[in-house]
């Protein structure tokens, strides 16, 4: 499996990422070996979907 070249988060396109992505951080999960590594990654985000009213649009528990 090689790495993908494209950005995990990114506030572009479509997604609970579309308009904003901040505050990333990656804990690792009980259970990670050297081996296998578990890890899970946290992040504010949000959507946009409140478009230019002044409202807040969705941001999702990531």
């Amino acid at each position: 499996m090689g790495i993908d070249p494209d950005p995990v988060l990114s506030p572009a396109g479509d997604g609970v990422d579309a308009a904003k992505c901040s505050e990333m951080c990656v804990l690792e999960l009980p259970g990670s070996t050297a081996e296998s590594g578990r890890f899970a990654m946290l992040y504010e985000a949000c959507d946009g979907t409140a478009g230019t009213s002044g409202a807040c649009g969705v941001w999702p528990a990531s």
